[in-house]
């Protein structure tokens, strides 16, 4: 498993057992974003130390989407729950990345931003040092169904994705089985890899859900 993913598979272990906890990524910086059709998301964006430097290296970047109740225009609700576990200086100096977080609108979903979403990678990319090989998506609750999403419309563009309490619609995207997206899943302990049935526990009839963690095949 590439290094960067097993970060990702430990920073959703960390999340699940610290989700209750306050957080203060103060690493962070607020950012905003327009898109297409004048379109805007406010993100914040935590910056590798190493990117400072001069240099052509490359960092990952990892998309952590939010759940439902972190919705709002402060730019800050966001942080609340799993990102400071990025913006330690412990994981910032073993794991350096780019991990942007933006804010979805109050009385909005992801699935309907997700096409913004995808510009501001897009940005992203051009203005940072960022891996194309190493994109990653996150997400919790509406996060988790947001992930899904992004995966089912552009799959090729991530290299892993680590969905937490949410589904996916297969009739949205015409996938059949979650090979179809060239990917494993990881649940509980990473040795035991298995497919996650299509009704899982706290899913609606025809959706995947996926709890922990998946890993694309295709990249290693």
């Amino acid at each position: 498993m590439p290094r960067f993913c097993s970060a990702l598979l430990a920073f959703v272990g960390l999340f699940i057992g610290s989700c209750a906890a306050a957080q203060e990524p103060t690493q962070f910086q607020p950012h905003t974003f327009r898109g297409g059709k004048d379109a805007e998301l406010k993100y914040q964006l935590l910056t590798p130390a190493a990117a400072a430097q001069p240099g052509d290296e490359k960092f990952p970047l990892v998309l952590f989407l939010h759940g439902a109740g972190e919705r709002g225009s402060d730019n800050q609700a966001q942080l609340k729950h799993g990102t400071g576990n990025f913006a330690t200086a412990a994981l910032r100096q073993k794991y350096p990345c780019y991990v942007a977080a933006p804010q979805c609108r109050t009385g909005q979903w992801w699935n309907t931003q997700a096409d913004l979403l995808l510009e501001l990678i897009a940005d992203l990319q051009k203005q940072h040092r960022i891996d194309p090989q190493r994109i990653y998506v996150t997400g919790l609750s509406m996060g988790g169904f947001g992930t899904w999403e992004l995966i089912s419309r552009k799959p090729e563009l991530f290299a892993a994705a680590a969905p937490i309490c949410g589904g996916g619609d297969p009739a949205c995207s015409g996938l059949r089985q979650p090979a179809d997206l060239g990917v494993s899943w990881c649940s509980g302990h990473c040795g035991q890899t298995r497919t996650l049935p299509r009704h899982g526990r706290g899913s609606e009839e025809g959706r995947w859900h996926a709890e922990v963690h998946r890993i694309p095949r295709r990249r290693t």
